[in-house]
């Protein structure tokens, strides 16, 4: 039994680096002289910093990527709270279907899920823009919240509703004043999870993103593959930081590390 945890140690360890450490690395690399991708960094220097924060396409791509995942993972929290609500509370013919259809994106390989809206988009709404970047944002970001908050009202005791019911309460208030605050850790788990899973996708805004509307994770592809430099270490380094600075917040407001281990 203890060589099992000794090996769990070592293993959670293991993986705990080889996370950590390509994050270090583009941190550190920020701070290079060089005119060129390279670590260990040559010097010590901000002037990748400041190129980046001056750089007006950078500063736009993120808050483009931002709004997106802001407007993407609200909708898809109103649609998932709703079709959480139906798929556990009732039976209904089709329900394993539906269900199955709302989490099949995270199956579905992402560049055959992105070559399919790309051309759906073209053939019958008219060509890419930023609504149909959101459509595409909210199919990938629906199932995280479904999920989330479907464990999360599968724990509701379906007495505490009734009991609200029979004192008086309708159905939408029920909803609102008991239901909705039992499953707030559901609600803030999987709207963050559904944000940061549009902030960081790639694969589907390639495809689906117009030159007007690029977001992020686009625009460190597009320089990295014809514009190699340390700037976008530099970026990446304040995501990274803002990241973890947003996810300190969230555990100290919301007790978001509590609700990760119910």
């Amino acid at each position: 039994m203890k060589i099992k945890l000794d090996l769990l140690k070592w293993y959670s360890l293991i993986r705990f680096v080889v996370t950590l450490l390509p994050l270090i690395i583009i941190f550190l690399s920020a701070f290079s002289e060089a005119s060129f991708l390279s670590f260990p960094p040559k010097g010590f220097s901000l002037k990748w910093f400041v190129v980046a924060l001056t750089d007006k396409s950078i500063l736009r791509s993120i808050q483009t990527s931002l709004l997106l995942a802001a407007v993407a993972s609200m909708l898809s929290l109103l649609i998932g709270t709703l079709a959480s609500y139906a798929l556990v509370r009732y039976r209904f013919p089709g329900r394993n279907i539906i269900d199955s259809f709302i989490t099949a994106p995270l199956t579905l390989p992402m560049v055959g899920l992105g070559l399919g809206l790309l051309f759906f988009f073209s053939s019958f709404l008219g060509g890419l823009s930023f609504i149909n970047l959101v459509f595409g944002h909210v199919i990938i970001t629906l199932p995280y919240v479904v999920r989330n908050i479907s464990i999360s009202l599968a724990a509701v005791d379906k007495s505490l509703e009734q009991s609200a019911m029979i004192l008086g309460a309708g159905p939408i208030t029920t909803f609102y004043k008991v239901t909705l605050p039992l499953i707030k850790p559901g609600l803030i788990s999987g709207t963050l999870m559904a944000f940061i899973a549009s902030f960081n996708n790639t694969t589907i805004s390639l495809f689906v993103a117009s030159p007007e509307n690029l977001t992020f994770p686009v625009k460190i592809f597009y320089f990295i593959e014809f514009f190699p430099d340390p700037r976008m270490f530099a970026i990446s380094s304040f995501v990274i930081i803002a990241s973890l600075a947003i996810m300190l917040a969230l555990d100290r407001i919301f007790g978001l590390y509590k609700i990760a281990l119910r």
